[in-house]
């Protein structure tokens, strides 16, 4: 066994995570969540493939309906269900009562239900949670699911803020386990051809959902007169920035937009209490210049002098017209940021790694 990583990096002991060595031979796992190639479970079974290990996929979308309009009124009506919640519930236990697996890691705010964990527990599942967003998000927040959270034997955030919290609801350590890159889809592209050069070429770019938090800081580069382009959903809501989105893209348009802008903006989700973002690593092991706000984790991860920080709209702006007039620093930043994730045990593959150590050892 080589040398142990720790990837928590919280002082108490209990929150971290660490390499107990090989896994145990053949196990075999079930993920929940969204497969999408944005996602978390797209990225973990990614990652299981890497490792050689067998994955069943159970895709979240079986529990909405076709039609949105239904979907509305189950979240208003069925204190944030989904509608299609108690056929979920059954799909999930008729498909994994069929297979041998016994490890479940469920993502994102799957609607997996406390009975359907307690079902799973009495037939020998281990049952873990990467609670990729804040529970008590007010967007998120609804009984049920503290319900479930309270049922899984393992439960990881991404995010210091709420560990003891998770941990007082659950009655359990919870571990701090940041997000990563895959290598599959974050790399770096090579060249661009001039036509491709010119469509996405930008001063600063951003990509990510138009929270209302991160509306200021848009402003304030549209103010400043920069070229500004918008990747992502609900950009198109606000008139100041209806012009200057492309909406959601693929991960391959996403490479060709970092590649041909000279800053990458890197905002957190202030209404998730984040420290970091899925972002934080894909964006430097994709090669940009990231510019990102100035937190205990994003310093913790980067160092004093890997990737320039701001806090305040007025600093963002001075730090991009830094970068904008120096080619040189772009590429001294952008190189160190690259090497310092990509080097630094951060994939997916990694993670899952830890995580099946830590679910074998239950």
């Amino acid at each position: 066994m080589g040398p142990q990583r720790t990837i928590a990096i919280d002082v108490s002991a209990r929150h971290e995570l660490t390499e107990k060595g090989p896994l145990k031979p053949a196990p075999s796992i079930v993920i929940i969540g969204d497969f999408k190639e944005e996602h978390l479970g797209c990225h973990l079974r990614e990652a299981s493939d890497r490792l050689e290990i067998p994955c069943q996929a159970i895709e979240t979308s079986f529990a909405k309906s076709q039609f949105s309009f239904l979907n509305k009124i189950a979240w208003r009506a069925l204190k944030k269900r989904s509608w299609n919640q108690g056929r979920f519930q059954k799909h999930i236990t008729d498909s994994i009562d069929k297979n041998s697996s016994n490890l479940l890691i469920v993502t994102g705010t799957a609607p997996v239900n406390a009975a359907t964990l307690v079902h799973l527990k009495s037939n020998s599942f281990k049952t873990c949670m990467f609670v990729t967003d804040d529970p008590w998000n007010k967007e998120h927040a609804r009984e049920w699911v503290f319900q479930s959270l309270e049922k899984y034997d393992l439960l990881l955030t991404p995010r210091r803020a709420n560990l003891k919290q998770l941990e007082t609801l659950s009655g359990k350590p919870v571990f701090y386990l940041p997000f990563a890159y895959n290598p599959a889809l974050h790399f770096e592209e090579k060249s661009l051809s001039l036509i491709d050069h010119n469509k996405y070429r930008s001063d600063v770019m951003f990509f990510g959902g138009a929270d209302r938090d991160r509306l200021p800081y848009i402003k304030t580069l549209i103010r400043a007169g920069f070229n500004v382009k918008l990747y992502g959903g609900y950009w198109d809501r606000y008139p100041e920035t209806k012009g200057l989105t492309l909406g959601i893209v693929p991960t391959a348009t996403l490479r060709k937009a970092i590649k041909a802008s000279k800053v990458v903006l890197n905002l957190v989700r202030r209404s998730n209490r984040d420290g970091h973002v899925m972002r934080s690593y894909e964006i430097p092991a994709m090669g940009g210049c990231m510019l990102t706000e100035e937190t205990e984790e994003h310093r913790e991860i980067f160092g004093q002098t890997t990737v320039p920080f701001f806090n305040t709209p007025d600093e963002m702006v001075d730090q991009i017209k830094l970068l904008i007039d120096s080619p040189t620093l772009r590429t001294r930043f952008s190189t160190a940021a690259k090497i310092k994730i990509t080097h630094g045990g951060n994939t997916y593959r990694d993670r899952l790694h830890l995580v099946l150590q830590q679910l074998q050892a239950l």
